[in-house]
């Protein structure tokens, strides 16, 4: 199986190179290759199939519907390998375009189309949909630091039937959040972003900000998210750190 190693914003992937190893991929293989000490490393396993369909695996083996870092570090390696600078992908939820422009050595900057986001509920908790779910909560910057995300990030796993992502978000500016998340199947991460998305529509649609290019700050660097037009693009950097070639026995534990 060959797999390149890849990360944006320190959200780390495995990207499986040919369809037929993702075909073969299941929920064993996946958690042995993301295990950080006894396999390679990450916080999911990602590819596409014989149709170009996602295939998307958390760090516990389980199943992921979306992932807009997952998505530039797929677009950056499979664009490589197959001479392309812009790959569409089909996800549960539609497709979705990833778009090379700019690349220097292995780090690319990349733009992401996200489909439609849908806001299901409101309050202090608002329910996000960016093809995966999202919890948005709203808090003061000053306190966002200093929150326990293992703590709160289980308790909400255990709220909501099938798990959920949570961020905890802060204006930062007029034009700007602070976030740090909690996601489904894997813990607190480095950045995210399907949450990054989801929090910039909600901070428009609450009347934090305004629509437009918000630019959102995860703890491993800073995501824009364009919130005009019929469907919100995610920007930011990936890069490749390394192509490895793994023998079977790695993934039949």
């Amino acid at each position: 199986m060959r797999l390149a190693k890849a990360e944006a914003l320190g959200n780390d992937f495995l990207v499986v190179v040919d369809p037929r190893d993702v075909e073969r991929l299941d929920a064993t293989g996946a958690r042995a290759l993301a295990d950080r000490r006894r396999g390679l490393g990450a916080d999911g396993v990602i590819g596409l199939d014989g149709e170009d369909r996602l295939v998307l695996y958390n760090a516990d083996g389980s199943r992921a519907e979306m992932s807009g870092n997952g998505l530039r570090c797929l677009g950056q390696v499979l664009c490589e390998v197959r001479g392309l600078t812009e790959l569409t992908v089909a996800t549960e939820r539609g497709p979705r375009t990833y778009r090379r422009l700019e690349r220097s050595g292995v780090v690319a900057i990349g733009e992401t189309t996200m489909g439609e986001v849908r806001l299901l509920r409101e309050g202090e908790r608002l329910l996000v949909d960016v093809g995966n779910p999202h919890e948005v909560r709203f808090v003061e910057e000053s306190v966002l630091d200093d929150l326990d995300l293992v703590e709160l990030g289980a308790r909400a796993q255990a709220e909501v039937p099938g798990g959920v992502n949570v961020e905890w978000v802060a204006r930062a500016g007029p034009a700007s959040l602070r976030l740090r998340v909690f996601e489904r199947g894997v813990g607190e991460t480095e950045a995210c972003g399907t949450g990054s998305t989801a929090a910039a529509v909600a901070a428009v649609h609450s009347g934090l900000i305004d629509a437009g290019l918000v630019d959102v700050h995860n703890p491993g660097g800073v995501l824009s998210v364009d919130t005009e037009g019929p469907e919100p693009r995610l920007r930011g950097p990936s890069r490749i750190v390394g192509w490895i070639e793994v023998p079977k026995e790695t993934i039949a534990r």
